[in-house]
C-alpha cells in the first residue's frame, strides 16, 4: 500500500472542525487504498533567542487534528522582530526571507522527529494548495527524494504578494510532479500569471453519501447561502435581492445565512459581521443567522431550503453549491467562473456578477414555478463528476502513476 503525505495548508483541529474538513474526507474517501499521513502547520512567533534556544534543544511544538486519518499539526517558528522594523523595505525583505527559511527547515525538523517515532516514510506527497502546502512539499520533497503533487484550491491571485514570495509559489508550482486545479477557471487563473506546468481538472468531492435527497415541507419559501464577510463573495448583492422581494414585491421568504468568523465559532447574532451587512438593508427580520454548522447537519440545512444562492465575485470550484446540488436543491449562482463547469438548465440558474435585480427576479422565477426542476436531475449532475466514485477514479489513477 503506498504511502501518501499529505500537506494540508488549513486543515480541521479540534478548536475547529469545519475548516478544510474536504480535505479530510478526500483522504478518507481513500482509506483502504493509501495509507495516509496527515500534517498541516500554524506559526508560532518567538524572539530570535528563543527560536534558537528552541532549535538547539530540538525542541518541537505540535497541535492536535482529528482523526482518522492519522496525522499531526505543527507549530512552526517563526522569528518575531520588533513591531514597525517592516516599515523599513530593505530590512523586510532580510525579515521575509529570514522567516521563509527558517520556517521550512524547522518544520522539516518537527516532522521527521515525528516520523522516525512511527516508523513511516512517504513514498510521495500531496499538498493543497501551494501557499503554504505546496512550498513546504518542495522543500520536504528534496529532502526524502520523493515526488509530490499539489492541488490549488484558493484563488491565484498574487498582486499582495512580494516578489521573493512570488519566486518561491512558481519554483514549488514548477518542480511538482503535477498540479491539480479545482476548475477550468482557475486553471486558467494560474496559467495567465505565466507560471510553467500543465494544471489537470479534478475537481472536488462531494460525498454523495452524506449529501442526499431528503425533501422536507416548509411553510415559509426558504433561501439558502453558505457565505462570510468578504468583497469576493459580494453578499450586497444577495441583500438587496432579497430586499426587493420583500419589500417591493411582497414576498414571504425567509434568508438563511450560514457563516461568519470561522476564527470566533460562538459569535451569535448582532456580534456576526454578517449582520451588520445586512442591517444596513433593513431585511433582519427575514433572516436567520448561524456562524457556524457542524458538517454532518449541512445536508439537513440544504434539504430544509427551496433554493440556494451564491453571489461570489470569484469561485475556484463551488463546494457548497455543489453540495445543495447533490440534495437536490437548485442553485442561482453569479459567473463566477468555478460554477461554468457544474451549472445548467437542468440544475440551476446563472445570472452576471453585481446584478441583483437578475437575482431577485431569479428567486421569483423558481418561487412562483416558472422554472420547475427536478430533484434527482439535479443531483446527477453533480453525482456523475465529483461523487464518491468518479472523484476516486479520478485521483486513484493520478496516486497509482506518480511515481512512473
Amino acid at each position: 500500500m503506498k504511502k501518501i503525505l499529505l500537506i494540508a495548508s488549513w486543515y480541521p483541529t479540534l478548536k475547529n472542525e469545519v475548516t478544510g474538513s474536504f480535505f479530510r474526507e478526500q483522504a478518507l474517501l481513500f482509506q483502504n487504498d493509501f495509507d495516509f499521513f496527515v500534517i498541516t502547520l500554524k506559526p508560532l512567533k518567538v524572539g530570535i533567542l528563543k527560536y534558537f534556544y528552541y532549535c538547539l534543544k530540538q525542541k518541537y511544538f505540535y497541535f492536535d487534528i482529528l482523526t482518522p486519518p492519522k496525522g499531526i499539526g505543527i507549530n512552526y517558528l517563526q522569528v518575531k522582530f520588533p513591531r514597525g522594523s517592516s516599515l523599513f523595505k530593505p530590512f523586510a525583505k532580510v525579515i521575509e526571507k529570514f522567516n521563509l527559511e527558517l520556517i521550512s527547515k524547522y518544520s522539516y525538523n518537527s516532522l521527521t522527529y515525528k516520523l522516525k517515532e512511527l516508523n513511516w516514510n512517504p513514498d510521495f506527497i500531496h499538498a493543497h494548495s501551494v501557499e503554504n502546502g505546496g512550498v513546504f512539499a518542495n522543500y520536504v520533497s528534496e529532502k526524502f527524494k520523493i515526488p509530490y503533487i499539489i492541488t490549488e484550491h484558493q484563488p491565484f491571485m498574487l498582486q499582495s504578494l512580494t516578489q521573493r514570495k512570488i519566486e518561491i509559489l512558481f519554483n514549488a508550482i514548477s518542480k511538482a510532479k503535477k498540479i491539480l486545479a479545482v476548475s477550468e477557471h482557475q486553471k486558467r487563473q494560474i496559467l495567465i500569471t505565466g507560471v510553467s506546468c500543465f494544471p489537470e481538472v479534478v475537481g472536488n468531492l462531494i460525498d454523495d453519501n452524506l449529501f442526499t435527497i431528503n425533501n422536507k415541507k416548509h411553510e415559509n419559501f426558504n433561501v439558502l447561502a453558505v457565505t462570510y464577510p468578504s468583497y469576493i463573495k459580494d453578499n450586497d448583492t444577495l441583500f438587496k435581492a432579497i430586499r426587493i422581494l420583500v419589500f417591493e414585491k411582497k414576498i414571504k421568504l425567509k434568508l438563511l445565512l450560514i457563516g461568519g468568523d470561522y476564527n470566533k465559532l460562538n459569535l451569535k447574532d448582532e456580534e456576526n459581521p454578517l449582520y451588520k451587512e445586512a442591517q444596513k438593508y433593513g431585511i433582519l427580520d427575514y433572516i436567520q443567522i448561524l456562524n457556524q454548522v457542524e458538517r454532518n447537519k449541512m445536508p439537513e440545512f440544504y434539504n430544509e431550503s427551496d433554493v440556494f444562492i451564491s453571489t461570489s465575485i470569484a469561485e475556484t470550484f463551488g463546494v457548497a453549491q455543489c453540495e445543495a446540488m447533490m440534495c437536490g436543491i437548485p442553485v442561482i449562482a453569479t459567473a463566477n467562473g468555478g460554477i461554468d463547469d457544474i451549472i445548467t438548465e437542468k440544475n440551476g440558474i446563472k445570472i452576471p456578477i453585481q446584478d441583483f435585480e437578475a437575482l431577485a427576479n431569479a428567486i421569483l422565477k423558481i418561487k412562483n414555478n416558472e422554472i420547475i426542476f427536478d430533484s434527482l436531475e439535479i443531483r446527477n449532475s453533480v453525482i456523475n463528476k465529483f461523487g464518491n466514485t468518479a472523484f476516486k477514479n479520478k485521483l486513484s489513477k493520478i496516486y497509482n502513476n506518480i511515481n512512473e
